[in-house]
């Protein structure tokens, strides 16, 4: 009596082992339910160039002397550089400085 009350359950799992063994694993676990993850898209980084040269002397012995040669050849560096900064060596003073 008490096997009589178990033989619908074994029966139910049996004909699920059954059916289960009897289909491809690829239906079970199908991509159907995946969800789709956009693709990351990735901004360029922002740059910044910056050119720092040190030691800009004028002395009362460079003043005779043209150096106008030496500034040039770095004048295209300076300019196409975002930031650039000059540690001038020298104080400023007399009539008001522009440049």
């Amino acid at each position: 009596m008490k096997t009589t009350r178990f033989l619908p359950l074994l029966l139910s799992l049996t004909c699920t082992a059954v059916l289960y063994a009897q289909q491809p694993s690829s239906q079970w676990f199908s991509d159907q339910y995946q969800i789709p993850f956009p693709k990351a898209t990735l901004n360029a980084p922002d740059t910044v160039s910056v050119v720092v040269i040190g030691d800009v002397m004028m002395h009362a012995k460079q003043l005779v002397r043209d150096h106008r040669t030496f500034m040039e050849r770095l004048a295209p560096t300076l300019r196409a550089a975002d930031f650039a900064v000059a540690n001038m060596e020298f104080p400023l003073g007399g009539e008001p400085y522009a440049g």
